[in-house]
């Protein structure tokens, strides 16, 4: 409850490319102090397999406050003219020094610190002195891309493609921004390119199956995945990718194989354990799946989907009180989880505490009215208070919303359940 850390929080988050995170932490400190003031915080950091020097500097310079009044002041522009002096920026920015005869190096520089606005600046400046255009259309789609600005990306990759068509680098992102922007039957071409290209850079190999995945060709995705592997046998990401697209062919056999084999590579990959879960509950090796499950938190405590698929395996497995603890914690540290919020209502409708179902529900459709699981449980709970008609107007938004998914399947059963009903009324 601490408003200006989840002030502080939005702008980190922010500055990371993570815009949903930010504007969810700042609707949080909103709602606990809608003023910000500026803090200093220092941070402490715990590095359990390091020996760390870590120092912290206190911070003499905050505000005091002293009661009384100021008997005399004396005037000094001298002393002020000296102080604004020591306030002016300093014109040279911090980076290190670009390497000789090279017009992008300060660029790159800023842009691996993070710093899009300046190396975006330097590139621009660069390019005007005539520097190499295709390198320079890349490097500025980067950074539209570290941005999550993926259509200006593209247009920049396909600029630098125009100069020179089979630049390694505008290839890989113009695959890249293309799939980020759900084109993926687009993204096949380039990726071809890419393909012949660096056909033994693993990075650009999984980008090329990605492309070819999208595109609906799963079997060349793990023909290239397979290359992959074969080029670097370490690396547990491309085992994850087989697994992935084997699960999509319905190979799940062969898709546990390949994550149980990922495994083998890096223990602590949580994802591979999380994906590893989700198909051994469908099996009904409930016991295995937990076990992942917890393993997969125990490498990253943090995990959003992983507490979720757990807490949903306990209450399949009518472990309610479980399921509950692990959702209050976990809403305890991100309270505008609408996955988890929905969760939370869920488990508690089938604890018959309809009234605090309905409070999860609604707070999810007060941020997000198109939520869909919010919508359809909402409908649920219109329909048991006999409200039939606010109930299929609910259900009937379902189906607009997400008219192939498996919340839109349920909307249909419980509107013609309803229906039934009404009809047995009225004869």
């Amino acid at each position: 409850d601490y408003a200006e850390a989840h002030y502080n929080l939005s702008f980190s988050l922010s500055n990371l490319g993570d815009y949903a995170g930010a504007l969810r932490e700042t609707k949080r400190a909103l709602e606990i102090d809608p003023y910000y003031t500026p803090q200093s915080f220092q941070l402490a950091i715990d590095l359990e397999f390091e020996d760390a020097d870590l120092k912290i500097v206190p911070d003499l310079g905050g505000e005091k406050r002293v009661s009384g009044g100021v008997e005399t002041f004396q005037f000094d522009t001298g002393l002020l003219d000296s102080i604004f002096k020591q306030l002016e920026p300093s014109e040279a920015p911090t980076a290190e020094p670009p390497a000789e005869g090279d017009p992008y190096a300060l660029a790159e520089d800023f842009l691996s610190k993070g710093l899009v606005d300046r190396a975006m600046s330097e590139v621009r400046r660069a390019m005007q002195r005539g520097a190499n255009e295709a390198r320079g259309d890349v490097l500025l789609g980067e950074a539209f891309g570290r941005q999550g600005a993926w259509g200006d990306a593209l247009e920049r990759f396909e600029a630098a493609r125009r100069v020179s068509p089979n630049n390694a680098e505008a290839l890989r992102g113009e695959t890249q921004a293309l799939l980020m922007l759900g084109r993926g039957a687009d993204a096949a071409e380039p990726a071809a390119l890419l393909y012949k290209v660096l056909p033994d850079d693993v990075d650009a190999l999984l980008l090329v199956a990605t492309a070819r995945y999208e595109s609906g060709d799963a079997e060349g995705a793990l023909e290239v995945l397979d290359r992959a592997r074969r080029v670097d046998a370490t690396r547990a990401d491309v085992l994850r990718g087989i697994g992935n697209v084997l699960k999509a062919m319905g190979n799940i056999d062969a898709a546990i194989s390949a994550y149980r084999h990922a495994l083998t590579i890096d223990g602590d990959f949580a994802a591979v354990r999380y994906d590893l879960a989700q198909l051994l509950m469908t099996r009904g090796d409930f016991a295995d799946a937990e076990r992942e499950l917890l393993a997969a938190l125990d490498a990253v405590p943090t995990y959003a989907d992983a507490t979720l698929a757990l807490a949903g395996l306990h209450r399949r497995l009518d472990a309610p009180d479980r399921a509950l603890d692990l959702l209050v914690d976990f809403l305890e540290r991100d309270p505008y989880s609408f996955d988890g919020l929905v969760a939370l209502g869920e488990l508690l409708l089938d604890l018959e505490r309809p009234d605090d179902a309905a409070f999860a529900f609604q707070r999810v459709l007060r941020f997000d009215p198109s939520h869909v699981g919010a919508a359809f449980h909402q409908g649920v709970l219109l329909a048991r208070q006999e409200r039939y008609r606010e109930a299929l107007a609910c259900f009937r938004r379902v189906a607009e919303l997400e008219p192939q998914g498996e919340y839109a399947r349920r909307a249909f059963r419980e509107a013609r359940a309803i229906s039934l009903r009404l009809d047995g009324e009225d004869a």
